[in-house]
């Protein structure tokens, strides 16, 4: 799902109906998005949690980086 927040911006959500790994793949203008699609493995909300600064406002055409733990389960950064 997704919400245009202004401004350029959207809040873009999705609830998993099984457990096991999903393919996201993000469009703008109908071009995938830089590192589209992605690939993502779930885990309990419990057991993971998310920094860097991806999570904020980030410029056009700039990388950014977000960082997921998941107490040694998957981590990884995402880089886009």
């Amino acid at each position: 799902m997704a919400h245009a927040l202004g401004q350029h911006r959207y809040d873009i959500s999705f609830v998993p109906k099984e457990n096991a790994d999903h393919t996201i793949t993000i469009r703008f203008n109908n071009e995938p998005v830089p590192g589209s699609p992605f690939t993502c493995q779930l885990v309990s909300a419990a057991q993971a949690s998310a920094s860097g600064p991806g999570l904020e406002r980030v410029p056009v055409d700039e990388l950014t980086e977000i960082k997921i733990q998941t107490n040694g389960l998957l981590d990884f950064f995402w880089i886009f």
